[in-house]
């Protein structure tokens, strides 16, 4: 009887140490599996906080750009009217009559010495700073 006590002992002995085994496995299993899962938690969170950079930032820029837009197109709106006025004689004969100093047939221009030295003096002064 001694060698089945020896027997069942050293089966016990077998068993308890592949339970061990068996328990270290499973730890081991778990270790990984939770070292696994919380890189790829830390990839998701990583990923999530640079896409909401992304989104800030984007936005960001396209409020600068619709502003841009925005005074783009009233600039345009501007220039539009501009030409539609340019095209008219009204608009043409102003602009001959201020930038080149032309005037109709028959049509006398009288001069006021006092006006026009002051006139020569601030054209000088409009050169002298278009020089600089």
């Amino acid at each position: 009887m001694p060698e089945y006590r020896n027997n069942r002992n050293t089966r016990n002995v077998q068993r308890s140490k592949n339970n061990i085994r068996r328990k270290k496995r499973a730890q081991k299993r778990l270790n990984m599996i939770l070292t696994v899962t919380t890189v790829i938690f830390l990839f998701l969170v990583f990923s999530l906080l640079k896409q909401r950079f992304t989104i800030s930032s984007l936005r960001k820029e396209q409020a600068v750009l619709i502003d841009e837009q925005n005074k783009i197109k009233a600039e345009t709106e501007q220039l539009k009217e501009e030409i539609k006025k340019s095209n008219s004689l009204e608009y043409i004969e102003e602009r001959a009559r201020e930038e080149l100093g032309m005037i109709k047939k028959d049509e006398k221009i009288y001069v006021n010495p006092e006006n026009s030295n002051n006139n020569h003096e601030e054209d000088n002064n409009q050169e002298e700073n278009n020089q600089n």
